[in-house]
């Protein structure tokens, strides 16, 4: 059968060569497998230049192939053949590292005359292998395999990093290059693959206090379902602790993050598969210096930011399940307000709202309100003392907005009664006066309210200059 088997595969190339037979593939191949190859340690080799025919004729069949890479970076294996086969899944493709481990798999339907694998990370100087066969039909119609850079459409190749392997944990990260970024600016982006039970770690550095959003990307070749979580390093307080989160879908192109306030450090991001996924996607960070950022992670009160008098913090709930707090001592005659962000265009959310309370020391809830688009939420902190605590966490509709909780000094009220005569004629209605020629309500203003005061206002009259009165009343009159 072996020795049927490769002669059948002879022919066959030889009538690729000769133009008899059609394959389907755009490239020639220029290199034919040689049985036998049915192991790893038979496999056929050839390079990133080459396109390999071979040919599957029986169920039993097996053809192994081995590829050295010489530059690190992020490929597919593209698989063509004629397409004559239908709707069944005609052969089954899997990617092995030099370990033997199975990096990822695909499948190609016999109608499919092209099919790229799910993309998969290559390390310098890495030998990998490829296993093609079928488990449902073997008609020995000859295919091609290759080898190139996954590219992702509207994104210049040479301008991505990819990933470097192996960056299973922290202490492996590969490293997104951000310390030098002062002002708006996004990262570049980094081309990563997951494999079967793969995990990525990225880390990167925050230079200056303020908010980061970061985007994950489908590759074009294979659509995967993934989770992005920012996490904290070794060193900032709540190492692993997931304090952003964003998931992207199958038949998703791109997800976004929210804005997350970070202080200045070193963080990192982690990549994983959903369901199993594999393959390939891209991912980028935009950094946005602001010292009035909130700092994560601040879920509970002991890693709360603190709000001083007249300041105030821009923040962002980065998912559902996100809580923010801010610690405030109070100060006699202080207000704290928590309001949407509605300057914020590109985040501003109108249907969504928080659950805002306001705690004492304890955390006993003091005061519980909803703040929406049209309604805010003001504290007033006038004689308590001691130190309070603001959180913030999502209300009934999660909302993607930012919001600004600021803690000023309240305005002191003033009873009418002690308004000076200065002060009740600069608030009077002249324009109204000067059309109707109101004098009642004139002095009636002028007095107590009541226009019981009228000597009042004659024994103050005498003491005011006669001259500023004269030309207070044609400025206003000049006004009107």
């Amino acid at each position: 059968m072996k020795k049927f088997k490769a002669i059948i595969a002879m022919i066959l190339v030889a009538l690729i060569a000769a133009g008899s037979v059609s394959a389907a593939s755009a490239v020639t191949a220029n290199k034919s497998e040689s049985e036998e190859n049915g192991s790893f340690a038979m496999a056929n080799e050839f390079t990133l230049s080459d396109c390999m025919a071979g040919a599957i004729t029986s169920l039993s069949d097996q053809d192994f192939f081995k590829i050295k890479i010489t530059k690190a970076d992020v490929f597919n294996v593209i698989f063509e053949h004629d397409g004559a086969g239908g709707k069944i899944n005609m052969y089954s493709v899997e990617i092995y590292d030099s370990a033997e481990k199975k990096i990822t798999s695909f499948t190609v339907k016999g109608d499919a005359k092209k099919t790229g694998s799910p993309d998969f990370t290559a390390a310098l100087d890495g030998t990998y292998y490829i296993k093609v066969f079928s488990t449902e039909i073997a008609t020995g119609a000859t295919y091609t395999i290759s080898v190139a850079s996954a590219t992702v459409e509207g994104i210049d190749h040479s301008l991505v990093k990819p990933e470097i392997e192996v960056n299973d944990t922290l202490g492996e990260a590969t490293i997104i290059k951000s310390s030098d970024i002062k002002e708006k600016a996004f990262t570049e982006w980094y081309h990563g693959a997951i494999s079967e039970g793969d995990v990525d770690y990225y880390t990167f550095n925050v230079a200056v206090t303020g908010f980061i959003q970061f985007e994950i990307r489908n590759s074009d070749n294979s659509k995967g379902s993934y989770t992005a979580d920012v996490v904290y390093t070794l060193g900032n307080g709540a190492a692993n602790q997931v304090i952003g989160s964003i998931d992207i879908g199958a038949l998703d192109k791109t997800s976004k993050s929210g804005d997350i306030g970070l202080k200045a450090g070193t963080y990192a991001i982690k990549v994983s598969g959903n369901n199993g996924s594999t393959g390939g996607y891209l991912i980028r960070i935009y950094i946005e210096p602001d010292a009035n950022s909130e700092s994560e992670y601040n879920d509970s009160r002991e890693y709360a930011n603190a709000l001083a008098n007249d300041s105030l913090k821009f923040a962002s709930l980065s998912t559902e399940k996100d809580i923010d707090f801010f610690s405030y001592a109070a100060n006699k005659d202080a207000k704290i307000t928590v309001t949407p962000d509605k300057d914020d265009k590109d985040r501003y959310d109108p249907a969504g709202n928080w659950t805002v309370q306001l705690l004492d020391s304890n955390i006993s809830v003091v005061t519980t309100v909803t703040v929406t688009a049209d309604a805010d939420a003001t504290f007033d902190m006038t004689d308590k003392t001691g130190v309070y605590f603001i959180k913030v966490s999502s209300g009934s509709n999660y909302c993607k907005s930012n919001y600004i909780v600021k803690a000023q000094k309240a305005e002191p009220t003033k009873d009418d009664s002690d308004k000076s005569l200065i002060d009740r004629i600069k608030e009077l209605d002249w324009k109204g006066f000067w059309k109707n020629n109101n004098f009642g309500d004139l002095l009636k203003n002028l007095g107590d309210g009541s226009g019981a005061g009228f000597l009042g206002l004659l024994f103050n009259l005498v003491n005011l200059s006669l001259g500023t009165l004269i030309r207070y009343f044609a400025n206003r009159q000049a006004q009107s």
